[in-house]
């Protein structure tokens, strides 16, 4: 949950709650800020440390992942794609 300036309100990782981490700079943040929808679901593309990794500690799936790449011979991809949803709170 952020504040309508982009402020961690709450969050798994408590450090970026604790630390009052602003997100605003990432572009996913500005366009929920900027836009008219009270509620919306989309897929994103990011990876900055505050949503969660694909494929992170999930066992079958990690290995998969690390045979899959490399296999195909590229590293460690920077981005993954994040299902996110949001709805708009006027408190």
């Amino acid at each position: 949950m952020i504040n309508n300036s982009g402020e961690v309100l709450v969050h798994a990782d408590y450090q970026l709650v604790q630390n009052a981490v602003n997100v605003s700079e990432y572009k996913f943040v500005r366009d929920i800020l900027e836009s008219p929808d009270r509620s919306k679901q989309s897929l994103i593309n990011t990876d900055f440390g505050v949503t969660r990794k694909s494929g992170k500690n999930n066992g079958f799936f990690k290995n998969a992942k690390i045979f899959l790449l490399k296999y195909i011979g590229k590293e460690k991809p920077e981005i993954t794609r994040q299902f996110m949803a949001y709805t708009k709170l006027d408190i």
